[in-house]
């Protein structure tokens, strides 16, 4: 039998807490080796974000989204995170040609899918991708500009349950209205509510517990592929007041109110 120090002890529960990928890590080493698959077309060059992630798998909240933009008159959306823009071209084409000088800011924590987006887009007006880390508040001073919308359909799944609180923090901190989450419906298998660690999956429901935030809409994708999958509108300014008042996120920081 020993003892040992607490500043030992300390250390010990840090590297077991710290024991999974970073954000970054998880899904870089995900692009790297495409280890969600996805069609021919996202794939060039580089790896994709999933099936999910295709036209056919993201026709409902594209149009959603197109919606939304037309329906509070949208000067501007965030993409957080954008990912392989593997079906938000079409969309963000069409927004352009709907609304005069529409903007569109791509946000993502891997370094080499916002190379490829800057390099695919380099001729497209008001389009710009970023390299940001959606857990970490600070990132939210790369939304600069007239955005009415940030939305964010399938990263959340993919985080733990405490990197869900830091992105929440993240999205309710920016210079938007709304904010527009994606989400499975009650009858989705899976695991639900808290991934073990960054980049693997689980089946998130925002109108259950811990989350069940109020919102102002909650509206189904419909998509082709047949997934349960719905996109939830919120206030920002809302959201965010309700998330510290639930004691989710503190006040203190970077602020937009």
């Amino acid at each position: 039998m020993f003892l040992l120090r607490a500043s030992t002890w300390i250390l010990l529960m840090l590297d077991v807490r710290g024991s999974g990928p970073t954000v970054d890590q998880a899904f870089s080493a995900i692009y790297k080796h495409d280890r969600w698959g996805g069609s021919s077309d996202q794939k060039a060059g580089g790896g994709s974000g999933g099936g999910g992630s295709s036209e056919s798998g993201a026709i409902g909240a594209s149009r959603i989204i197109f919606h939304l933009a037309m329906k509070y008159a949208l000067s501007g959306i965030v993409d957080a995170p954008c990912g392989a823009m593997a079906w938000q071209e079409s969309l963000v084409n069409q927004l352009q040609h709907a609304i005069p000088g529409f903007q569109y800011l791509g946000l993502d924590v891997v370094q080499s899918a916002v190379e490829r987006n800057r390099a695919r887009f380099v001729s497209w007006p008001n389009v710009t991708f970023v390299e940001a880390d959606l857990t970490r508040p600070e990132s939210v001073t790369q939304v600069k500009g007239a955005y009415g919308l940030l939305f964010s359909r399938d990263s959340m799944m993919h985080n733990t349950l405490e990197g869900c609180w830091q992105m929440l923090d993240t999205f309710t901190r920016s210079p938007v209205k709304y904010v527009l989450l994606g989400s499975y419906g009650a009858d989705k298998p899976g695991r639900r509510n808290g991934a073990v660690q960054n980049g693997k999956w689980f089946s998130i429901q925002l109108d259950r517990p811990p989350f069940g935030m109020h919102y102002i809409e909650k509206i189904p994708e419909a998509n082709l592929v047949g997934e349960n999958k719905y996109m939830f509108l919120y206030d920002r300014k809302a959201l965010r007041k309700e998330l510290i008042q639930r004691g989710r996120i503190k006040p203190h920081g970077l602020t937009t109110e």
